[in-house]
């Protein structure tokens, strides 16, 4: 069994969803999907995240949020209609901003993977999908440590084992937002690319098999292709490595992520989300671990 996990970038459009949803269902063993929120569409365009944070800078400044809510009413109407011929879920989220303020900039935030997976979940029931909603709202428990940090405790994953299992039974893909999970009710942020840390919770949860993390690029890089022309896709990799590679800025992996899955077992495949065919780079426990 594999969990997938497709980030902002694979998500900015109507046409990226589509084309995760035929990633999803062109593999059998792809059983659990993580969603970030919708990226950035090209340069110059902004990420969906980044526009819910200003919402909340602004609204506590007593500042006026009406050109960024503009931007999240176009992106949220113009991905839901063209998927679904609807925005009724788009309405809804917008209908929410002023009541997830209320409640902190996590409730607020975290409305990006929300409504990414929440209108994946309505386009693959539309297309004859039987998809389920794996909530961390609800089912995600998490601990801060002293300086504030969020993360999943070892204790919680038996709990969480459970309700993504009986999810699993009941259907043929489990979608669940990235980002956040829940501290008694409450929601709490990942770090930035937290939907990767969610991926890795729920990949660890089920022991699978894989966890794929999609991208628009086509595997992890052994130079910075935006300053290396030459720069190559590194085929494999340790954790171990990955992990100093992210803890010294390569932004292709979140670093918790990584440091979370370093004695998993579990093997990660970064690859590219409009190239599922590609081997991209392959992340093992250990280098000369059998393929």
């Amino acid at each position: 069994m594999r969990v997938c996990k497709f980030g902002g970038s694979s998500l900015a459009h109507s046409r990226g969803f589509r084309n995760a949803a035929s990633t999803i269902t062109s593999n059998p063993q792809r059983r659990v999907a993580v969603f970030s929120a919708p990226g950035a569409r090209e340069r110059g365009d902004e990420k969906i995240t980044d526009v819910l944070f200003r919402i909340g800078e602004r609204a506590g400044k007593g500042q006026s949020f009406f050109r960024e809510k503009k931007v999240l009413t176009e992106r949220f109407c113009s991905i839901e209609s063209d998927l679904t011929n609807d925005t009724l879920i788009s309405q809804e989220f917008l209908r929410s901003i002023e009541r997830r303020i209320e409640r902190g900039t996590a409730e607020l935030v975290s409305m990006g993977e929300e409504f990414s997976c929440r209108v994946m979940l309505a386009y693959m029931r539309q297309e004859g999908i039987n998809a389920g909603m794996f909530d961390p709202a609800r089912d995600l428990p998490v601990t801060r440590d002293e300086n504030g940090s969020t993360y999943v405790a070892v204790s919680d994953m038996p709990g969480i084992s459970v309700v993504l299992e009986s999810l699993l039974g009941s259907h043929d893909i489990v979608c669940a937002p990235g980002f956040y999970g829940n501290e008694n009710r409450q929601r709490r942020l990942f770090a930035r690319g937290g939907s990767d840390y969610t991926g890795a919770v729920l990949a660890m949860a089920i022991n699978a098999e894989r966890y794929e993390k999609m991208t628009d690029v086509d595997g992890i890089m052994d130079s910075d292709p935006a300053k290396n022309k030459d720069a190559k896709v590194i085929g494999s990799i340790d954790y171990l490595q990955l992990a100093l590679m992210t803890g010294s800025g390569c932004g292709v992996v979140q670093n918790e992520a990584v440091e979370l899955m370093l004695n998993s077992g579990i093997r990660m495949q970064v690859m590219n989300s409009f190239d599922p065919l590609g081997d991209g780079t392959m992340v093992y426990s250990r280098l000369g671990e059998v393929a």
